[in-house]
């Protein structure tokens, strides 16, 4: 996988990664993404990711993870108080 960076005139960096694939879904993957973008496309075709994702609450009601699980969640914590 190649990547590059490149800074936004807004000053946010983004970074895109050339991604190649082979298989059922390959034409959906072409190109150069986001690296954000990559990472919602192998949890899509990872069963075990989705199941842990919704299991962390990350899942709308049709199983497809929208949102990024918080970091306690993640590690096993629970979030702190502030």
């Amino acid at each position: 996988m190649t990547t590059c960076s490149r800074v936004a005139p807004s000053g946010i960096a983004s970074a895109f990664a050339a991604v190649f694939a082979r298989g059922p879904g390959a034409a959906a993957v072409h190109g150069s993404l986001e690296q954000n973008a990559l990472f919602h496309l192998m949890a899509q075709a990872n069963e075990p990711i989705r199941r842990q994702l919704c299991a962390l609450g990350s899942c709308n009601a049709d199983g497809v993870p929208v949102e990024r699980p918080a970091y306690a969640k993640l590690r096993g914590t629970p979030p702190q108080q502030p």
